[in-house]
């Protein structure tokens, strides 16, 4: 057997095969060292902050949102403790057993129990909501079985109550968690689901100062998301009390004499603006919205035909009717076409060419003088009485007084009302006639206006013809007592 000449001794072999070897070691350390310096140096800071994202967690505690109490401190509306049931999969040792406890105390079917509990096992060591606001009866049956229900737990958290009820609801307004739609407006950015605000009324226009400054617990888990121990921990800041012009006495007194009636009761003092109370009718139960309020009742409250959720106050519109009377007579007044002494006389009716236009008492009122006319309201005198001062006289006095336009409550949308607009129309079109101007002598035809307008204006004749903005919020102050905000007329 001969050797090849040609072929590498074999200790020329082997320390060929070495050197390959020690090249692709050390070709494989520097791309190591490579990949560390990457993740370290250029990496580092992205990685750590999400390691410490994913070993902490933020558990929010809602802050409790401030009272809103009357003018002498008569608390409106307040807070109370409600209790929420939670469960954590991990720790629930007999699923079957432990879904047909809580079904049984729920008063659910059993396999929406389990289905719950089943939606939890992707992060079992997570507390799981099943139930917000249980009501006494079945908070008692959780904590009387709490030995046989492991891993169920009861939280305790702040919701708003409104001790009257319906008491003036449509002023006070309602909380509820922010929807959806709200969510994608750029205004809502901060809030997050589930979270509470004011709706209406003046939990919404002042839900910034009553909602307060939630709080939260860090706390660090480990890989599956069980709890080590508590990082740290922020205290809620409750939110400031609210106390309005309302006195609670005439409020109630006013909701009294107002029962099973339709429309509104406003009790303003002229001499401040001040609102004393407001009542609107038909009204609604804000206690169902903080206790989140189920799609049926949202259905049946929001498609009611009488409209509960309107503020009928400063957001209705109606025509003013006699009470219009006074804008003439002052109209009349002040341009000179009427006197105190001015008198007309009543029949029964007021024919302006062949058109009759009836008293509302029949057989009339005979012949009376301004003061007359408006102590018993008699719409003949006032249909000649128009005429006289004509519709521009009457509509730019009208305006001196308020109507025409937003009342400035600042509590939502507000009602403009309508004054007739006396310029010629489009060709074609009927133009202004005498007798719309009859019409609107005594608050009908094309003069519409709110409740509210009618009280500012009737306020300003009663004071001597100062226009005050009505107002309903006195102060703003902390818990502590501190006045943050102090409103005048």
């Amino acid at each position: 057997m001969s050797i090849d000449p040609l072929l590498p001794p074999p200790a020329q072999a082997l320390t060929s095969r070495i050197r390959t070897a020690v090249l692709c070691i050390g070709i494989g350390f520097l791309a190591l060292l490579l990949r560390l310096w990457f993740l370290q140096i250029l990496e580092g800071d992205r990685y750590f902050a999400l390691s410490t994202t994913n070993r902490l967690r933020v558990r929010p505690i809602e802050a409790p949102r401030g009272f809103i109490l009357d003018r002498h401190g008569e608390i409106l509306v307040e807070n109370r403790p409600t209790f929420d049931l939670y469960v954590t999969p991990e720790d629930v040792t007999s699923p079957a057993e432990v879904a047909a406890a809580l079904a049984e105390i729920l008063e659910v079917p059993k396999e929406e129990i389990e289905a719950r509990l089943h939606e939890g096992r992707e992060r079992p060591y997570q507390p799981l909501l099943l139930r917000k606001d249980l009501d006494e009866r079945r908070m008692v049956a959780v904590e009387e079985r709490k030995l046989d229900l492991p891993g169920v737990s009861l939280r305790v958290r702040p919701v708003r109550a409104y001790p009257s009820g319906g008491i003036a609801a449509n002023l006070l307004g309602y909380v509820s968690e922010v929807n959806q739609a709200q969510l994608a407006r750029e205004e809502y950015q901060d809030f997050r689901p589930g979270e509470n605000l004011g709706q209406a009324g003046v939990e919404q226009r002042f839900d910034a100062f009553i909602r307060g400054l939630d709080g939260g617990e860090q706390v660090e888990v480990d890989a599956r998301g069980r709890a080590l121990r508590l990082v740290s921990r922020i205290e809620p800041r409750s939110g400031s009390n609210i106390y309005l012009t309302i006195d609670k006495r005439i409020q109630e007194a006013a909701e009294a004499a107002f029962a099973g009636k339709r429309g509104t009761v406003v009790v303003m003092n002229p001499t401040t603006g001040e609102i004393l109370a407001m009542v609107s009718r038909p009204s609604y139960d804000p206690n169902l919205f903080a206790q989140r309020i189920s799609g049926d009742e949202w259905q049946q409250i929001a498609t009611d035909a009488t409209h509960p959720l309107q503020n009928r106050a400063f957001q209705a519109q109606y025509p003013p009717g006699s009470i219009f009377k006074l804008m003439v007579a002052i109209a009349g007044l002040e341009s000179g076409a009427l006197t105190p002494e001015t008198k007309f006389n009543c029949p029964g009716s007021f024919y302006l060419g062949n058109v009759k236009f009836d008293d509302w008492k029949k057989g009339g009122h005979g012949t009376l003088d301004l003061r007359g006319a408006i102590v018993n309201s008699c719409n003949v005198y006032f249909y000649q009485a128009g005429l006289k001062v004509g519709i521009e006289e009457m509509v730019r006095v009208s305006r001196a007084f308020g109507l025409g336009e937003p009342p400035g409550l600042g509590l939502g949308d507000e009602a403009r009302g309508n004054l007739p607009n006396a310029q010629p129309r489009r060709r074609g079109q009927p133009g202004w006639s005498a007798g719309n101007t009859v019409i609107t002598s005594i608050g009908q035809g094309l003069v519409v206006t709110s409740p509210m307008q009618l009280l500012v204006m009737v306020s300003a004749i009663a004071n001597g013809g100062t226009i005050h903005r009505p107002w309903v919020v006195k102060k703003i102050a902390a818990l502590s007592g501190e006045v943050l905000d102090e409103y005048e007329p």
